[in-house]
């Protein structure tokens, strides 16, 4: 049979060619609900506390159903304020306890403290940088919203940062800590998606400069070329065309392209200047224009 070019990624190899693989774009229902982090009120009055009091409770059934999962479905699940004390006996069966991981770390800047030690003959000092505000002695504390209880045992807390919701799953030791036995952490559940099975390309780090000869444009080429089908073989192609939507994640212009001092003056001062990214903007134009097109 003799498939129309425009059916096709791309051209077909020759005009010779009587019988090509017919090979569509993935399509799919789009619905752009971005509006709502657009002109957002930027008020820097609120704290955090609830954003993390609702993750928490967001996530903590799942965090349970994957406790369940692997333990039975008879376990028992804690708060931290029902932990016992430290001069109670230790309990001899596992529980689960959910909370927000808090990392804490003696190297860590703090101002409060900074400003605790100062005193009025005191002459300021300024302290050395440090390579690394890590250190053995850090340890992880988890907290949920009664109290909070530190945790030991398989633990590393190197491979954390703060506000991750985890399960902690052990009993309780000495000293008023928590022993774990293992981390369990939620299991989001996948999209629902109708229709055929589409990919998303995110792209970031283009790191673009107006020039012809950039860092990565012959590789941000082959990557529209590959994307718009031009590239590769009869695979490569049915690949591609699972790509239904391209987003552009940021760093797309390269640091070189902004000029700090301008941002600084009236705009009278620069109007009639043309602006460093004007060549990069035009580059992110075209790729953008063959990705639409």
């Amino acid at each position: 049979m003799t498939v129309d070019s425009e059916s096709l990624l791309s051209n077909p190899l020759s005009s010779s060619v009587r019988a090509e693989v017919r090979i569509n774009r993935a399509t799919a229902k789009y619905v752009n609900k971005s509006e709502k982090f657009r002109n957002v009120d930027r008020a820097y009055n609120n704290q955090f506390c609830q954003t993390y009091s609702h993750r928490l409770h967001a996530l903590e059934p799942m965090i349970i159903q994957q406790a369940k999962d692997k333990h039975g479905p008879d376990i028992k699940i804690r708060l931290v304020s029902e932990l016992r004390e430290e001069s109670e006996a230790e309990r001899k069966e596992d529980i689960l306890v959910v909370g927000t991981l808090f990392k804490q770390e003696e190297n860590r800047p703090s101002i409060l403290k900074e400003y605790a030690e100062q005193s009025e003959d005191q002459v300021d000092m300024p302290e050395a940088a440090k390579e690394k505000y890590t250190s053995e002695t850090d340890h992880l504390i988890l907290e949920d919203d009664t109290m909070r209880v530190r945790l030991i045992g398989n633990v590393e807390p190197e491979y954390f940062v703060n506000g991750v919701i985890v399960g902690a799953w052990g009993r309780e030791a000495k000293g008023g800590n928590f022993r774990v036995r293992e981390l369990i952490y939620p299991k989001i559940p996948g999209p629902k998606t109708e229709g055929e099975d589409v990919s998303l390309v995110v792209v970031s780090g283009l790191e673009l400069v107006g020039q012809e000869h950039g860092e990565y444009l012959e590789a941000i080429q082959l990557a529209a070329d590959w994307i718009c089908g031009s590239a590769g073989g009869p695979s490569d192609q049915d690949m591609a065309s699972r790509v239904e939507r391209v987003v552009f994640a940021g760093n797309c212009l390269a640091e070189s392209t902004r000029n700090k001092e301008d941002s600084h003056k009236a705009k009278y001062l620069t109007q009639n200047k043309d602006a460093g990214s004007l060549g990069a903007i035009k580059q992110l134009d075209e790729l953008m224009a063959q990705l639409a097109g």
